[in-house]
């Protein structure tokens, strides 16, 4: 990967037990430079040289309901963060997931600050549900002091300038994938996982791979499957959900049961969550893949799937417009008839279109989607902070009075 010139020194705060988190973390430590890592919970690494975990500062007066205890809570947290950021003379800061956190570090005034929206975080406060007025003011005064945001998406990006009220220091980032790993290949992972399933051999698999929650749409996906499953043409058709970051929300019973009404329970199958560096096996399974969110920030689902050079079917979501348009068969959100249309369309498509347009998004993602490309973007932010940081700092040391003249 590409460096700047030289090493750095990085606070990181990020939600330890995300993979994107821990990914991002490795990406730095692969680029030689050195992170002390923030948060509640400590990230899982297969190395970690050049790595240092703080617990996220906490207080007992958290759990007090006396008055006044909330304010004080608050600014013993803000000494305690800034104890941490003296203690590790960190180059510049990065908060990963920007929710009170980045909020904090503003407060505290720890800059450089870079802030990496990851999508949901910004749009939930768009959300008419969301009523905390409070909460919203304090990500806005986080945008509007941080020294840089990246963000997924144009959408976002633009969601950001609204909450601060002007322009900002801004670039799209995407994680970016593994293409070592997300390949095309994986045929006997896959047979394996297939009998694991007990998935037929010969059966044709449409794959829905985010987490299971309901405003990632999988209800549609179900609906949308069973407009098809009884058509002849379709009978060896299956569809796979996959079971992971699972809520308490009945969700997941919800849709085993509408699977039991529509008489699909032995055309639905359900995966439990692998470990990443296997996830690859998964696509590897899947004829098409589909990712019908209602709303989103833009998934690394949707470049793993094309790098293992799978067929995807996608909303047409605004988060998704940008640098990776066209790597979808695209279809409105909440539209069942219109998802159904794009299944029929993938599954009777003629083979070599297939190819055709499986190969086109497949260059797409292998020229801009790499994490090594991915990185640039990221090292060309922290190269201009850490010169605009020395050069500040150059010159205040240079108008500084100088107590030995005349």
């Amino acid at each position: 990967m590409p460096a700047t010139n030289q090493n750095l020194r990085i606070l990181l705060l990020a939600p330890g037990i995300s993979i994107h988190s821990q990914r991002f973390l490795q990406m730095l430590l692969d680029a030689g430079h050195t992170v002390t890592f923030v948060d509640s919970h400590a990230p899982k690494l297969e190395r970690t040289g050049r790595c240092k975990f703080v617990p996220l500062p906490s207080t007992r007066l958290e759990r007090s309901r006396l008055r006044g205890t909330s304010r004080l809570s608050s600014w013993i947290k803000l000494a305690k963060l800034r104890l941490i950021w003296q203690n590790a003379q960190p180059d510049l800061v990065h908060v990963h997931w920007v929710d009170y956190r980045a909020f904090q570090c503003a407060q505290a005034r720890l800059h450089p600050l870079v802030l990496t929206c990851w999508g949901s975080d910004i749009n939930n406060l768009f959300d008419p549900d969301h009523q905390d007025r409070e909460y919203r003011q304090r990500i806005a005064r986080a945008l509007a002091v941080a020294d840089h945001i990246t963000a997924d998406s144009p959408e976002v990006v633009e969601r950001c300038e609204i909450l601060a009220g002007s322009k900002l220091n801004t670039s799209l980032f995407y994680f970016g994938i593994d293409t070592n790993l997300f390949r095309p290949g994986y045929t006997e992972q896959a047979q394996a996982l297939r009998e694991q399933l007990g998935i037929p051999l010969c059966a044709r698999v449409m794959l829905s791979p985010r987490a299971l929650r309901p405003l990632l749409g999988h209800h549609h996906v179900l609906e949308a499957f069973a407009c098809i499953a009884n058509q002849p043409q379709f009978d060896d058709v299956v569809l796979v959900f996959k079971r992971f970051l699972l809520l308490a929300d009945g969700y997941e019973e919800r849709l085993k049961a509408r699977t039991c009404e529509l008489g699909l329970d032995r055309r639905v199958y359900w995966m439990d969550e692998i470990p990443y560096e296997q996830m690859p096996a998964e696509y590897a399974i899947a004829d098409i893949v589909v990712n019908y969110p209602e709303r989103d920030g833009f998934p690394v689902t949707l470049l793993e799937a094309v790098a293992c050079k799978r067929v995807v079917i996608s909303s047409d979501l605004p988060a998704y417009r940008g640098a990776f348009e066209n790597l979808s068969v695209t279809v409105p959100p909440c539209n069942v008839d219109a998802l159904a249309d794009a299944m029929r369309s993938c599954l009777t498509e003629e083979s070599f279109l297939r190819r055709e347009r499986v190969e086109k998004v497949f260059r797409i993602v292998s020229e801009k989607g790499t994490r090594e490309k991915q990185m640039q973007v990221i090292e060309n932010v922290y190269e201009t902070l850490v010169c605009n940081k020395r050069r500040t700092a150059l010159i205040t040391k240079l108008m500084r009075p100088n107590r030995r003249g005349v």
